[in-house]
């Protein structure tokens, strides 16, 4: 009675990853579309191609039950796809847009690993080696593509950081480089005063150095030619008085 109710139950567990698989395969396209990096273009069309496959698994797992595959809508992939067709209507920074699809990418991983993990347990409970090996085949890709969706987003946030520092860099030393050169002008400009000023005041020296020296030149001058006028004129009157006397 447990075994069939098992095996029931791996029923509706397999048509619900059968429909989100199906939905999947549609929504891959247009998230490869959307994507900027060629890495994770190239993601997004191999994971597709490892889809198929998965989806040819389940239809194995269904036969190994005994049962023909039937897809169940899966209400929780449609959410997740819808939220990466959001996504993928992004505009703005390249590698934002990048990392927003790979999170909603990954989400979808995590969802579809779950999903594997309980079904490969309850094959196992059944007694269906054959189904729960089909379903860790599965696992495994989606684990896969997870770790491989991870290093992609890594990459992505290290050379955002990278351009940042970049830009930043090259702002400082902008800015280092315009002080400098203001520098330079105003220490220039003190230097051309000074020397102006100096020159200033060196020819105003000069200027009044030869004002002393024409005045000292010009008092020699005056006092030499005094002497010779005052000692003619006393001559002259000591020579008058002698001739009345004589």
């Amino acid at each position: 009675m447990e075994e069939e109710q098992l095996k029931e139950l791996l029923g509706e567990q397999l048509a619900d990853i059968y429909d989100a698989e199906k939905q999947l395969l549609q929504a891959l396209p247009a998230l490869a579309k959307s994507a900027t990096s060629d890495e994770l273009k190239t993601a997004f069309t191999e994971h597709a191609e490892q889809t198929k496959g998965q989806v040819e698994r389940i239809e194995q797992a269904f036969t190994a039950l005994g049962k023909s595959a039937k897809a169940k809508t899966c209400k929780a992939m449609k959410g997740l796809v819808t939220e990466g067709e959001t996504m993928a209507k992004l505009q703005g920074e390249k590698n934002v847009i990048d990392a927003a699809l790979i999170g909603a990418s990954q989400r979808v991983e995590h969802y579809e690993m779950a999903s594997y993990s309980s079904i490969q347990l309850l094959a196992e409970h059944a007694g269906l080696s054959d189904v729960a090996s089909l379903m860790q085949q599965n696992f495994d890709e989606e684990q896969a593509t997870d770790e491989r969706l991870t290093q992609l987003a890594e990459s992505i946030i290290n050379i955002s950081a990278a351009e940042g520092e970049d830009q930043n860099g090259q702002s400082a030393g902008q800015s280092s480089g315009q002080s400098q050169q203001g520098r330079r002008s105003q220490s220039s400009g003190q230097s051309g005063g000074g020397q102006s000023g100096g020159q200033s005041g060196n020819q105003s020296a000069s200027q009044s150095g030869g004002g002393q020296s024409g005045g000292q030149s010009g008092g020699q001058s005056g006092s030499q030619s005094g002497g010779q006028s005052g000692g003619q004129s006393g001559g002259q009157q000591r020579k008058r008085a002698q001739a009345l006397t004589m």
